[in-house]
């Protein structure tokens, strides 16, 4: 424990710091007094002297204490407890706790907490945390908090950190911690470092309620003392501001700037838990991550394998990618991947996951930051411990392991956790299915019986169990149904059962969809059709309609659009245009009501061309490419017309021309539709491209891959594709492979940089050559 006497420093002293000195002085003096020599020692005097030799250990005090068992008093009882627990090492704590002789000193001392004094009473409740007896403390726990509730404004702060660090330790709530928690608050300016650091962790531990004052005031305080704060105080404040979730930003920049600037005295146990602490907090720390790098990579073999995980975790969530100290602690795991319990699992496979598919979203991927050997190992430790994971390591490890492309051993690791997911039904909820499911479509791994066990954990109730834990999930799970070789139908009837339950739960109650419930209709939309639920699909959108939604979003309109041409539903195709230009401005809003006229004409409906020309007629939208299209309808020619919107939509309104000119062109070589694969213009090439080029294609995949120039692909009766060479290469393969078309394995000598997708027309008796 640190000194209570206050440091020499210029000004005037701390009247708090210099009140508590004077009195433990005053208390040590007494303690002098009564000990000082007043001729022969007593036969107590001798046995306190025994009991706290030097040469002692926790065994020569039990035996001594057992052997003159009559004659211990009150103080040499209480010492020779102290004593003990003192001398106890933690590895033999547990034995020492259940040693006979230990349970009758205990027994012994029950009537004599009375007389203890605040100091013996906090050393005996220390006592019984640091022995780690748990519920057998209690005998001598109950009379100790007792006695200490009358005696508390006795001590000196010493006594109140450590009294409630005892309770703390032990999982007591107990009246006697609301005592000391009251009188530390009103002395709490006499408090040193640890006194402070020491409460702040204990009422946190407890999460007592009555703790956000006296955090608030610790803070204030600590934050003032900050630059005397050793390193495991440092934690100690970290932890307990992180796990209480009281944000303090004066302190939290205070420890900020100390952590970096003091990096070297957090050591093996202090760092972890500093840096998690910090990246529970969300409090902006980079510096902290940044200084602590090189420490971390130094200190890692001293650690236990659960602070090697706080660092790999919480370097994951709020740190840089720092690839050498990945590396590092990776190759640390893999050396002790027997010690790892099912938790670390979990957690180190989400962090590494998250590490690499932020470096993917961010474009700074680097090959060794997914660790193969890293997941290879865990998958094997996954496989001992399958009867040991709960539901939530089941879904982060098998995400962690779709995330990072690892397909090594997958169906291994599955065939061991699947037992143990089929002896706890009901246990996984929709967050839980929709993230396996997910993973499971991503690594192609058709293990149909759990695809079955986890669908039917959400869908056995029908619509409610789809939506029970939001769109995101409910889209995550439609989409990775959709993927599956067989769809389970406990999905489908789902999906048709309540389709007004189902719009409102995709709608949301907010005026105005956000961009996430947006995308999630558009999923849900598009695999409905590729589940073959193009009726449901046409009912959800009427009931998103009822339900006043009238914008679900660009990306939604072009699934309609897309799956009303798939089943010719020309009527809902031209009304998806028409709510696509609804969520369009300008020339986007002009181009896609031409485009839908143009359907209409291709097809013979006269009736929706002129009722998609009148629109733009209304709104003083018509365009050249409107008055085009006007006579085949039989309506006039406009003189104001808006200004042309070539440039932006110029490939995409040469093919609307071609389309009316020549309805059944064939699309030449050199024709380039479309840069990015998106939007409108994704809508546009969904809709159109399908309606003229029905035979084979070869389709060119470079960088700034397209998503809606993929689907078009995969509607096409047959595709090939012929991939660039180019950054993202390996992103197109992946998608090629997933949908198995044939792969054209031409090598070009550069990537083009303008020329992003190419569709070509190829004859049949062009095909043998093209593909050589």
């Amino acid at each position: 424990m640190a000194s209570f006497y206050p440091k020499k420093q210029e000004g005037p002293l701390d009247p708090g710091r210099v009140a508590a000195s004077l009195r433990q002085a005053v208390s040590r003096q007494e303690n002098l007094r009564d000990r000082a020599p007043r001729g022969p020692p007593t036969p107590g005097q001798l046995l306190h002297r025994a009991l706290i030799a030097k040469e002692n250990s926790s065994e020569d005090v039990l035996r001594i204490a057992e052997e003159n068992m009559n004659e211990l008093d009150a103080n040499s009882c209480a010492t020779a407890i102290h004593k003990v627990a003192q001398l106890c090492r933690r590895k033999s704590a547990a034995a020492v706790g259940r040693d006979p002789r230990l349970q009758k000193l205990i027994t012994l001392a029950v009537p004599l907490t009375g007389s203890w004094s605040s100091r013996q009473l906090c050393h005996v409740a220390w006592s019984m945390a640091a022995i780690s007896m748990g519920s057998r403390s209690k005998q001598l726990l109950d009379p100790v908090c007792e006695a200490f509730t009358t005696k508390a404004w006795e001590g000196v702060p010493q006594d109140l950190s450590t009294f409630a660090w005892s309770l703390a330790a032990l999982l007591v709530e107990s009246p006697a911690f609301d005592v000391a928690m009251r009188v530390s608050m009103e002395r709490l300016g006499e408090f040193g470092v640890q006194d402070l650091a020491i409460s702040a962790w204990s009422v946190t531990k407890l999460l007592h309620p009555d703790r956000r004052p006296l955090l608030t005031a610790i803070a204030k305080e600590s934050t003032q003392k900050l630059k005397d704060f050793g390193g495991r105080n440092i934690s100690s404040l970290s932890w307990a501001y992180a796990t209480a979730q009281h944000r303090d930003l004066p302190l939290f920049e205070a420890l900020t700037s100390e952590c970096a600037a003091r990096i070297g005295e957090l050591g093996a146990q202090e760092l972890p838990i500093t840096l998690w602490a910090l990246a529970v907090s969300g409090y902006p720390s980079d510096s902290v991550f940044q200084a602590a790098s090189q420490q971390a990579a130094d200190c890692v073999g001293a650690m236990d394998v659960s602070h090697i995980c706080n660092i790999v975790w919480a370097v994951a969530r709020a740190g840089p990618r720092d690839e050498p100290l990945f590396s590092a602690l990776a190759d640390a795991v893999i050396r002790r991947v027997s010690e790892l319990e099912p938790l670390h699992v979990a957690n180190l496979c989400w962090a590494f996951a998250n590490v690499a598919r932020a470096d993917e979203i961010n474009d700074l991927r680097k090959p060794g930051m997914r660790h193969v050997s890293l997941f290879q190992s865990l998958g094997r430790r996954v496989s001992r411990l399958a009867g040991e994971l709960l539901p939530q390591h089941h879904a982060s490890i098998l995400w962690a392991f779709a995330s990072c492309e690892v397909k090594d051993g997958v169906s291994a690791l599955i065939d061991h956790m699947f037992p143990a997911m089929q002896a706890r039904p009901g246990s996984y909820d929709g967050r839980q299915a929709a993230g396996m499911l997910w993973s499971l479509a991503v690594l192609r791994e058709p293990h149909q019986p759990l695809m079955d066990f986890l669908i039917h954990e959400v869908c056995h109730t029908g619509t409610e169990g789809l939506i029970r834990d939001g769109p995101a999930h409910l889209a995550s799970i439609v989409w990775a149904t959709a993927r599956f070789s067989k769809p389970n139908p406990l999905v489908a009837q789902a999906l048709s059962a309540a389709p007004r339950r189902l719009a409102a739960e995709l709608a949301g109650g907010a005026a105005e969809l956000s961009e996430g419930r947006r995308q999630n209709i558009a999923a849900v939309v598009r695999s409905m059709y590729e589940l073959g639920l193009s009726s449901t699909a046409r009912t959800l959108l009427d009931e998103l309609e009822a339900l006043g939604l009238l914008s679900p979003g660009i990306e939604a309109w072009a699934a309609w659009l897309w799956g009303a041409f798939a089943v010719q539903d020309l009527q809902l195709e031209v009304r998806a245009w028409a709510g696509l230009s609804e969520s369009c401005e300008g020339s986007a809003r002009s181009f896609a009501l031409n485009a839908a006229a143009a359907r209409a004409v291709a097809a013979g409906s006269l009736p929706l061309a002129r009722w998609a020309l009148d629109l733009l007629e209304e709104e003083g939208e018509s365009d050249a490419i409107s008055n085009l299209l006007r006579p085949k309808v039989g309506l006039g020619l406009l003189r104001h017309l808006r200004a042309s919107s070539r440039g932006e939509y110029s490939q995409e309104l040469s093919l609307v021309l071609r389309l009316c000119q020549e309805p059944r062109a064939r699309l030449s070589e050199d024709d380039e539709l479309l840069r990015h694969g998106a939007g409108a213009r994704g809508a546009a090439l969904d809709a159109a491209v399908m309606a003229t080029v029905r035979k084979r294609v070869v389709l060119e995949l470079g960088s700034g891959l397209g998503a809606a120039t993929l689907r078009v692909a995969k509607a096409l009766e047959s595709a090939h594709v012929r991939l660039w060479h180019s950054s993202r290469s390996s992103v197109a393969r992946s998608i090629q492979s997933a949908w198995q078309l044939p792969f054209v394995g031409e090598k070009l000598s550069r990537a083009p940089s303008l020329r992003v997708f190419r569709w070509t027309s190829v004859l049949a008796e062009q095909n043998s050559s093209c593909h050589n």
